[in-house]
């Protein structure tokens, strides 16, 4: 709330967008889903889709005059890198679904539930 105040009656230089914390979920859902592909991705999308709608709300940020027009760039570019990672995470979720409907998640978990039982030594 005091960050919207301190933007609309700010008398000194404007910030530039905050692309930060997006970046960081955006990468951060691109990793979680991948390595969530032993389980499930649904994770990393949901981190994925926050990223997105933070740039979106910088993206709006730029068309209402907030942030200067020379912002348009990096938002853009930020926008970018956010839908590549979705279509990634939707890909993955594609991929999931098929390996799950394939039997393979069953050959994966069996065979390394039966090389982790014959390491313990149990049977």
């Amino acid at each position: 709330m005091a960050d919207r105040v301190d933007d609309l009656f700010a008398s000194g230089p404007r910030r530039g967008p905050r692309l930060t914390l997006p970046y960081i979920l955006i990468v951060t859902g691109t990793v979680v889903a991948l390595v969530g592909l032993l389980c499930t991705s649904a994770p990393g999308g949901v981190l994925v889709l926050i990223g997105l709608m933070r740039v979106e709300t910088e993206r709006k940020r730029v068309e209402s005059g907030a942030l200067p027009a020379s912002d348009t760039e990096a938002v853009t570019a930020a926008l970018r890198v956010a839908y590549v990672a979705m279509g990634l995470v939707v890909l993955l979720f594609i991929v999931q679904t098929l390996a799950l409907c394939l039997g393979y998640y069953q050959v994966l978990w069996g065979q390394l539930f039966y090389t982790l039982r014959g390491l313990v030594g149990v049977g």
